[in-house]
């Protein structure tokens, strides 16, 4: 049997078992597609501390510049930070995204808590990796989007979202959508 494709411009033929199955469309063009992929990978040489509650970044925070192909593409970040401390506070994280070099917005949407969090009341202070994953449906553009990671101190307690030695990667794959 044969299938008439949406747009009206082809066909597609349906075989009985052990027939091959053929289509006039490219195949191995439709959604879902890996279209690119951009990494980072970094050993912190130091420590950043920080109080403040509201989200700051750093010199070395794991970052990521992809340039989309398509307005409607989607893009899977994967992050990761090897080490993160508190003792009595928690750390609240996020990215945020810039897109051609404009200003940054913060993809937790306002969140609370960001994209990610962890704390303790452990006097002794916790030691953790952290991962964030995030898809980005909404970008609508094919300029250079960089993504960065930002963190926070919930109640102005002194945490470390990152640690002198700690691995840090970060990685963007563009999906065809």
């Amino acid at each position: 049997g044969e299938i008439t494709t949406s747009s009206g411009s082809g066909t597609i033929t349906l075989g009985k078992s052990g027939e091959t199955i053929t289509s006039s469309a490219a195949m191995g063009s439709g959604m879902g597609k890996v279209l690119q992929i951009q990494n980072f990978f970094d050993q912190e040489d130091s420590q950043f501390v920080t109080t403040s509650t509201s989200y700051v970044t750093w010199t070395d925070a794991p970052q990521i510049t992809i340039t989309p192909s398509s307005t409607s593409s989607k893009i899977l970040v994967m992050a990761y930070i090897g080490m993160q401390y508190d003792d009595t506070g928690q750390i609240e994280n996020t990215l945020y995204r810039s897109i051609g070099g404009g200003a940054g917005t913060d993809l937790s949407g306002g969140n609370n808590y960001g994209l990610i969090f962890h704390g303790t009341a452990d006097p002794g202070g916790l030691w953790k990796g952290t991962n964030v994953f995030y898809v980005d449906t909404t970008h609508n553009t094919t300029s250079p989007i960089n993504y960065r990671w930002y963190a926070r101190s919930e109640n102005s307690a002194s945490v470390r979202p990152t640690h002198g030695g700690a691995s840090n990667a970060m990685l963007a794959m563009e999906i065809a959508g």
